[in-house]
């Protein structure tokens, strides 16, 4: 799970505890497994340049570090930084939202399971929600911010 300590992280896990717990004495859901699902559906709502980015320096990252923007390229026609440390800058909307291995990996599951609420609907129920981290609703096309990295919910309803 994505969960940074450093500067005053706020989007915490217990934010998924506390409405699983009112959720579950709801009986209105049953846990499913989370499905996995191509990056075709990333793809069309995110930019290309931007996906591979972000999986890649996550991936690149040594597991017990975090990496913060704090260059922020304006962004014109002249295309991407050269130097790593300002292309996070460059995808990024704010200060707060690290970037470490975690994050692409828990990125990448709130949009399988967000996919895998979507499915289900496809196929016949009723009622659907995928609790996830990170939630995703302030990822653009092709920024990052707000703890949000992919937008889940619109690759979803894509």
């Amino acid at each position: 799970m994505h969960h940074i300590t450093e500067h005053g992280y706020a989007e915490l896990p217990v934010r998924v505890s506390s409405i699983l717990d009112e959720l579950e004495r709801t009986d209105l859901f049953e846990r499913v497994q989370r499905r996995h699902f191509g990056d075709k559906h990333i793809l069309a709502v995110h930019d290309a340049r931007f996906v591979s980015y972000f999986r890649d320096v996550a991936m690149s990252i040594e597991p017990d570090r975090t990496i913060f923007p704090d260059v922020f390229p304006i962004r014109r026609n002249v295309g991407q930084p050269r130097k790593l440390a300002s292309h996070l800058g460059y995808y990024c909307i704010d200060v707060y939202s690290p970037i470490n291995r975690n994050a692409y990996l828990a990125a990448r599951d709130a949009v399988d399971a967000a996919l895998t609420a979507a499915r289900a609907i496809e196929t016949g129920s009723d009622i659907a929600y995928a609790l996830v981290r990170p939630p995703g609703h302030h990822a653009g096309r092709d920024s990052f911010g707000g703890y949000c990295y992919f937008n889940s919910t619109a690759i979803a309803a894509h």
